[in-house]
């Protein structure tokens, strides 16, 4: 306890800190004077009841530089995931009786774009799917074929398992072109729609994605059909 304050830590030495700031003797800024802290609060309220905030990026360095010493690989592969992002904050607000909650991730629109998401907006065509039992509806729009190659060019660069590798082990296997019959024939806009009356013990949940090329992904369907039937049919 101190000055009416009861402060915690694993060490001295950061206890110390945390006096020192307290005493206005910190050398160093805070996190308030911190540029992305600042655009993360703008963005979730500065008037929150609540906050969460995590610098990404920092975070990633640190993290990097404790798995060099046990995993190199594992290490350098998670930095490059998330290196680019830079705040992540919740913000939690009361508004005329509701809760609300706001999110907010700073990630450049370039990198959105290399990781595979789509360049134009939503337009949520499957919301036409939904209905007044459906209570969980999530969708978003992505660059097929940039996803495929940003997953291509992120397992070329670490030792773990590929899991691009067994996708293609099972086209080649099916008779499936990977490229032609799956990545050029997808559209852009995907969802997952959960559906759940009142009548039933459990929600039907469903996975809709939009098709640019329906007869190059034929061979797809009928692929499935077969497997499932083979698998499971009696």
């Amino acid at each position: 306890q101190y000055r009416g304050w009861i402060i915690t830590a694993w060490g001295e030495a950061t206890l110390q800190d945390w006096i020192e700031r307290l005493q206005k003797k910190a050398t160093t800024s805070s996190l308030a004077q911190d540029p992305e802290y600042q655009k993360s609060l703008e963005r979730v309220g500065k008037t929150s009841m609540a906050v969460v905030y995590i610098n990404y990026k920092s975070f990633a360095t640190l993290l990097q530089k404790q798995l060099a010493k046990t995993n190199p690989a594992s290490g350098d592969f998670l930095a490059k995931k998330i290196s680019q992002i830079g705040g992540f904050a919740i913000g939690t607000q009361f508004d005329q009786g509701d809760i609300i909650d706001r999110f907010s991730c700073s990630l450049p629109r370039q990198a959105q774009l290399d990781a595979g998401m789509s360049p134009t907006p939503c337009p949520f065509e499957t919301l036409k799917f939904t209905g007044i039992d459906t209570r969980l509806y999530w969708a978003t729009s992505v660059n097929w074929k940039q996803y495929f190659k940003a997953l291509q060019d992120e397992w070329a660069r670490t030792s773990q398992a590929n899991p691009m590798a067994a996708l293609q082990i099972w086209t080649q296997s099916m008779g499936i072109d990977l490229q032609h019959n799956i990545i050029d024939a997808l559209g852009s806009e995907f969802s997952i729609q959960a559906d759940w009356t009142p009548e039933t013990l459990y929600p039907e949940v469903g996975l809709f994605l939009k098709l640019d090329k329906p007869d190059d992904f034929k061979p797809v369907i009928t692929s499935i059909i077969d497997m499932t039937r083979k698998n499971y049919g009696t």
